[in-house]
């Protein structure tokens, strides 16, 4: 690659500021925008779609010979993770929230990640009514800043606030009722941690609430079922801000992993015997 990643990421971020223009746009717009159902998956919009087809047009011209894995136009077409895990591939979520912001809540965001063998090397987060503004670049560090009130760039360090004890920790959640997971069984397995736990909140963007986790919100993230443009830019996030971020299992973090886990190391152990009990 000709640039360094860091200057690939101020590029990325500029997409993704002009991206979450459209999606103000669409906010003012939302009575009145013909809504789609993705059997399995739930709404899409024009918001989703127009917005995806901004941003894959433009980093199209960033990196000609990465591929692609965005929401709307892989569960149309599908993809293929073998490929998607050669070389460099852009995931994309162009509306984490879809449901939110059509119902009028601002918790929602754009989700950009540059993975490299699969693994993503930049990951960028936009809540684009806050103007909350997170960034990740491998091993450079993750950050927050505030376009909105144009606020300084903060470093996550993602050492404050942690907990030592799983009673002590407020937690975050999805459930993937949706996805063919059992509604049944997800519910048992949130009231064991809900009694375990400081307490649980369900929000509806993965993305975000993976980056409010980076930033000690809260102490905890799990989830099954969710898709490599949910998590990638999300996951390394937490990561860069020294969280551990892995599957149910265990196993190293991967966008393609069905289930993920990001916590504090001091009660990772914890939150991941009782998820799996």
């Amino acid at each position: 690659m000709s640039e360094n990643l860091q200057e690939i990421e101020k590029k990325i971020k500029q997409i993704v500021l002009n991206g979450g223009d459209i999606l103000r746009r669409y906010w003012g717009q939302r009575g009145s925008l013909a809504i789609d159902y993705k059997e399995g998956q739930g709404l899409v919009s024009k918001a989703d779609k127009e917005t995806e087809k901004y941003i894959i047009n433009e980093l199209k011209e960033l990196l000609p010979n990465a591929s692609f894995c965005a929401e709307e136009s892989s569960f149309e077409n599908g993809f293929d993770q073998k490929k998607l895990e050669k070389g460099y591939c852009w995931m994309i979520d162009p509306l984490d929230g879809t449901n939110n912001f059509l119902s009028g809540f601002d918790y929602f965001s754009i989700s950009v990640a540059l993975a490299f063998d699969g693994l993503p090397v930049i990951g960028i987060v936009y809540r684009p009514l806050r103007g909350d503004l997170f960034s990740a670049v491998k091993n450079k560090g993750a950050f927050y800043e505030n376009v909105l009130l144009d606020s300084e760039k903060e470093k996550i360090e993602g050492k404050l606030n942690r907990p030592h004890k799983l009673k002590d920790a407020l937690l975050c959640t999805g459930f993937a009722g949706e996805k063919g997971i059992s509604f049944e069984r997800e519910f048992e397995v949130f009231k064991k941690v809900m009694f375990s736990s400081r307490g649980i909140r369900r929000l509806g963007s993965a993305a975000l609430d993976l980056c409010y986790l980076a930033k000690g919100s809260w102490h905890g993230f799990w989830e099954k079922g969710l898709a490599p443009w949910d998590v990638a830019a999300g996951g390394l996030i937490c990561l860069e801000a020294g969280l551990k971020v892995e599957n149910l299992e265990g196993e190293s973090f991967s966008p393609f992993n069905k289930t993920i886990i990001s916590c504090c190391a001091e009660i990772k152990q914890e939150l991941l015997t009782t998820l799996n009990q």
